[in-house]
């Protein structure tokens, strides 16, 4: 009886199995684009854009096999960012790679750093050396005292003693100021500055608030009377110096 309740029902069991089937192959096909969800905003942001042959360099076009498909032949061009018009106001840190490779450059303006202010940014640094190598083969046409003082400093640092003597020789003929010895710039010793001088400081600022002040100090810098003045001492020299350097634009 149990063959005959098999064979009498094998349709209706054939029936049930290709139902089941039917309704798997709908659960795994593809949703239709018309009712896709669409894509939020954060998503939208990820999604990479089709690839074209426009968006691609010479080297990197797009090949296509028989069946029609797209391979691709090289590496991608790498393509320039550009600013969004709904991009935010105001700096952030992206902005710094927000450029065309094509205009690197364009349209920059950079302001040329004099040789005494590359001179003193590696003093800064604590690189003595490439200060020297800057100043020291343009400091006999170098009117300005500042380098000459940067320049000294740096010998010092490097352990250079002739060349310290020898450039504070020609700084004392040429300026209106004192050099110390090698041996007293290797000493801890005590500069007094232009602030241990009241009667002088006073003076100082009394000519400099004169319409011609500017004009006066710098003669006073550089005036040794052909060698013969004592001149400031050598922290009270430095002062004047930058002193100077606060008036120069305004001069």
């Amino acid at each position: 009886m149990f063959s005959y309740f098999l064979e009498d029902y094998s349709w209706l069991m054939a029936v049930f199995c290709f139902i089941s089937i039917f309704l798997l192959w709908l659960r795994r096909a593809p949703m239709p684009r018309e009712n896709a969800r669409p894509a939020a905003d954060w998503e939208r942001s990820i999604i990479m854009p089709k690839v074209s042959d426009a968006m691609l360099g010479d080297s990197g076009r797009l090949s296509r096999d028989a069946s029609g498909s797209s391979q691709h032949s090289a590496r991608l061009a790498v393509m320039p960012l550009k600013r969004t018009s709904n991009s935010p106001a105001g700096y952030k840190d992206d902005d710094l790679f927000d450029f065309e490779p094509s205009t690197i450059g364009a349209g920059i303006v950079v302001e040329q750093t004099s040789t005494l202010q590359q001179a003193q940014f590696w003093a800064d640094l604590g690189m003595p050396g490439e200060t020297i190598a800057i100043l020291s083969p343009i400091i006999a046409e170098d009117a300005n005292p500042a380098s000459w003082l940067l320049l000294m400093d740096a010998y010092v640092r490097c352990g250079m003693q002739a060349e310290y003597q020898d450039l504070g020789l020609k700084f004392s003929a040429q300026f209106n100021g004192q050099v110390p010895s090698w041996e007293l710039r290797q000493s801890a010793y005590v500069q007094k500055g232009l602030n241990d001088y009241p009667e002088l400081e006073k003076r100082i600022h009394q000519r400099l608030a004169q319409s011609d002040g500017a004009l006066w100090l710098a003669q006073l810098l550089r005036d040794d009377r052909g060698g013969k003045r004592q001149g400031f001492e050598y922290a009270v020299y430095c002062d004047l110096v930058r002193l100077y350097e606060t008036l120069e634009p305004n001069s």
